[in-house]
């Protein structure tokens, strides 16, 4: 049997916006095919779910760069707390 070769539209390293949902992420990894639990594909609504013979994009969301902001502001915190001259331990 002869398998048609799939071609991502992206590349790892990519910025890209989600077409249906506002989220911009970055690619790090791609599945030329579905390669996920049927649980999780039944779990995307049906008007929005992407067919299972096209690539999938593992994306690091934009979200993540506020997170890791807040990560580090709070190891900042943390780290002021246990040299301060109040804390006894």
């Amino acid at each position: 049997m002869i398998m048609a070769i799939q071609k991502a539209k992206f590349s790892i390293g990519d910025i890209v916006k989600h077409k249906h949902f506002e989220f911009r992420g970055v690619i790090y990894d791609v599945d030329f095919e579905f390669n996920n639990s049927e649980e999780w594909y039944q779990s995307i609504p049906k008007n929005v779910r992407p067919r299972k013979d096209q690539p999938f994009y593992h994306l690091l969301l934009k979200m993540m760069k506020l997170l890791m902001k807040l990560m580090f502001q709070n190891r900042i915190y943390l780290l002021m707390i246990q040299k301060s001259p109040l804390n006894t331990r």
